[in-house]
C-alpha cells in the first residue's frame, strides 16, 4: 500500500476523507486512485496478522492500513453480518457512531470499532478494526487496521510464558521415571467403563504403577476372561485356518496356539 505513495509521505485519511471520498467514489464508481487503498477479505479466512504481512504492516511505522471489503450477510434475507475472521472473529466494542457531513450536517455515514477475538490465541485481543459504512450502500465498507498497542506488551508476556510452561513441561517429562511415566499416560488411554473405574482409585494408590496395573488387570482381565477371549480367538480365527496356517501360527507362538495358557 505504502508504494503507492511518494517517498515521506503516510497515508492518513481522516474519517471524513474515508467516507466521503474513498468509498463514495468507490460505491458510485467514480474515478480515484484505487492503489491507495486495495481490496481485501477481511471476513475471510486469513487472520489479522497474516493480512498486516501481506500488505507489508510490518514496514509501516506507527500506520494503519486500509481496505475496502465486501460485507456478508448471514442469511439472503436478513440484515446481520458474519464477523468471522482466520480461526476468530471480528467483536464490536462499540455501537454504530454517526458522522455528520460538514456542511449539511446530515447523518449519512456511520463508523464501528472491533477488536480481534480469539481465546486461546496469544493474538486474542491484539488488533483492532474500524469500519465505515456509507448509508444506504451496505455491500462494500471501508476498514481502517491497526494493531493493539495496549495489548502488545500482554501479547509478548503471554508468549514468553507459553514457551516457559512448554520448556517446564519437557524437563519434567524427562525427569520422569519409567513407573511415573506410565502413570501419566495410563489415564488417556482409558475411556467408558474403564475411565470410570479410574477415577475411583484413591490418591495414595495412584502413585504405585504396580498397584494400578494388578488392579485393572484383575477388574478386567481376571483369569476366566482370558480363558473366555483365547477360547473365542481359537474358534473364529485360528480353527478356521489351513493346517498349513495353523502350523505357522504354532512356530510363531512358539508351539500349539490352543494349549496355551498365558
Amino acid at each position: 500500500m505504502s508504494a503507492t505513495l511518494p517517498a515521506g509521505y503516510k497515508f492518513v485519511p481522516s474519517d471524513a476523507e474515508l467516507i466521503g471520498f474513498y468509498l463514495y467514489n468507490k460505491v458510485q464508481n467514480l474515478p480515484f486512485s484505487r492503489d491507495t487503498i486495495p481490496e481485501c477479505d477481511l471476513y475471510g479466512r486469513q487472520e489479522p496478522w497474516q493480512i498486516w504481512e501481506m500488505y507489508e504492516g510490518p514496514k509501516l511505522a506507527n500506520q494503519d492500513l486500509y481496505f475496502f471489503t465486501l460485507l456478508k450477510k448471514k442469511s439472503n434475507k436478513g440484515s446481520r453480518i458474519c464477523r468471522g475472521v482466520g480461526s476468530g472473529t471480528w467483536q464490536g466494542e462499540d455501537g454504530a457512531k454517526e458522522i455528520k457531513v460538514e456542511k449539511t450536517h446530515l447523518k449519512i455515514r456511520l463508523k464501528k470499532r472491533f477488536r480481534y477475538e480469539n481465546k486461546g490465541s496469544e493474538h486474542n485481543g491484539g488488533w483492532i478494526m474500524h469500519e465505515y459504512l456509507l448509508l444506504g450502500h451496505d455491500e462494500f465498507v471501508v476498514c481502517r487496521i491497526r494493531k493493539n498497542e495496549h495489548d502488545e506488551e500482554g501479547v509478548v508476556k503471554k508468549r514468553k510464558r507459553k514457551s516457559t510452561r512448554a520448556y517446564l513441561e519437557k524437563e519434567e517429562l524427562l525427569s520422569l521415571i519409567e513407573d511415573q511415566l506410565q502413570m501419566r499416560c495410563f489415564p488417556y488411554i482409558l475411556k467408558d467403563a474403564t475411565k470410570r473405574w479410574f477415577m475411583t482409585l484413591t490418591p495414595a494408590l495412584l502413585t504405585m504403577w504396580d498397584a494400578v496395573y494388578n488392579r485393572f488387570i484383575g477388574k478386567f482381565y481376571s483369569h476366566a476372561k482370558t480363558v473366555e477371549l483365547r477360547e473365542l480367538l481359537n474358534q473364529f480365527f485360528y480353527d478356521g485356518l489351513t493346517q498349513a496356517c495353523q502350523a505357522i501360527v504354532d512356530d510363531v507362538v512358539g508351539g500349539a496356539m490352543g494349549e496355551k495358557t498365558a
